[in-house]
């Protein structure tokens, strides 16, 4: 099993612990996972000063991840908010899709819309399941207390 891994701007900059528990579950569910070099911000943080700078920042990584022929997976709630809302505004604008790959041209990229997003947990879940999640535990942990992040 094998996706595109975009971690977003923040993981990297605040929380790398996030992207070294990603890749540690990863590695012991025997799924690789192909780095998106060079992708950059999302744009969620400049939507609304922005808006066509956040479609192209987030179109330019949907097509970095198509390059790859694999499904993308993010760890930021915000960085898959914002692709799938992209994605979304894409499919339903083909015109402004034709705009996003006149800018995309400079960089050999283009994108199609074929790509599937999928945010961690969810790939984790539906693609690889419960089953086989399980059977990968090494260290149980039954009642301990946990914060979510967002």
């Amino acid at each position: 099993m094998e996706y595109s891994y975009y971690m977003g701007c923040q993981v990297p900059a605040q929380l790398p612990n996030y992207d070294l528990a990603t890749r540690k579950v990863a590695e012991s569910l025997d799924i690789k996972l192909i780095d998106l070099l060079e992708s950059g911000c999302c744009g969620c943080v400049i939507r609304s000063v922005n808006p066509y700078t956040w479609i192209a920042l987030s179109t330019r990584i949907l097509a970095m991840a198509e390059r790859t022929k694999h499904d993308l997976i993010t760890i930021c709630p915000g960085c898959y908010t914002t692709l799938v809302e992209v994605q979304s505004i894409l499919s339903e604008k083909p015109s402004l899709r034709k705009r996003m790959n006149t800018i995309l041209e400079k960089e050999s990229l283009i994108y199609k819309g074929e790509v599937k997003v999928k945010h961690l947990l969810t790939a984790l879940y539906f693609d690889k399941g419960i089953e086989e999640i399980k059977k990968a535990v090494t260290n149980s942990l039954k009642g301990l207390k946990v914060a979510v992040h967002y």
